[in-house]
């Protein structure tokens, strides 16, 4: 199948729209650490563009050439595909520079799901074929911390864009008012990056082997 990595899924979780935006603005700077740090260059689902985020979909894959599968993440992870009864989402990267972005945003995913929905840490699975120490790897780590410490941050007024190489990135709906349950999600428990054990908005990229 080629170097992938996966995130089980063994609940269901429709993210609030105070929890989507924090995931947003969390995703948001882990890419601009990963362009500042120079990581990766990241791009639109078929390696050309920006990355794409809505109401539903943070979408993003490597540029040009280091492009490969498109990393996609659903606010309802019942839009994922389901087996043996969990849901799963997968990414083949073949190793490519954006491998390490993805492995942090499936990271900070876990850790809101967690935090700011209403999963079990044990509910969510990261796994790769690098082993699952790729996950505390430097790199990963320090994508992570910067993501989890934005999601207590106050919320950028709508419209704004990062000031990085991602300028071109769509602003998130969510002005950060919370919905139903969002008095739930902004008291739990905030911590540090997690231990670690598709409808996109974009075009995606599925190469062939």
């Amino acid at each position: 199948m080629g170097y992938t990595n996966h995130c089980w899924v063994s609940t269901d979780c429709d993210l609030s729209e105070e929890a989507w935006a924090a995931l947003c603005r969390g995703w948001r700077a882990m890419a601009d650490e990963c362009v500042k740090s120079g990581v990766c260059v990241l791009a639109g689902g078929c390696g050309d563009g920006a990355p794409a985020i809505d109401d539903q979909h943070i979408s993003f894959n490597g540029q040009g050439d280091e492009s490969h599968e498109t990393c996609v993440v659903h606010r309802n992870t019942k839009k994922l595909p389901k087996i043996r009864g969990r849901r799963f989402a997968f990414v083949k990267t073949n190793q490519k520079p954006y491998d390490t972005m993805v492995l942090a945003t499936y990271a900070l995913w876990k850790h809101v799901l967690v935090h700011l929905a209403d999963a079990d840490d044990s509910d969510i699975e990261l796994v790769s074929d690098g082993g699952n120490e790729v996950y505390c790897a430097g790199d990963v780590q320090r994508l992570v911390a910067a993501g989890v410490e934005a999601l207590d941050e106050a919320p950028p007024p709508k419209g704004a864009v990062s000031a990085s190489a991602l300028q071109q990135l769509s602003p998130v709906s969510a002005d950060g008012g919370a919905s139903s349950g969002g008095d739930k999600a902004t008291n739990k428990k905030r911590q540090a990056a997690p231990d670690v054990k598709d409808k996109p908005t974009a075009a995606t990229k599925q190469p062939r082997n």
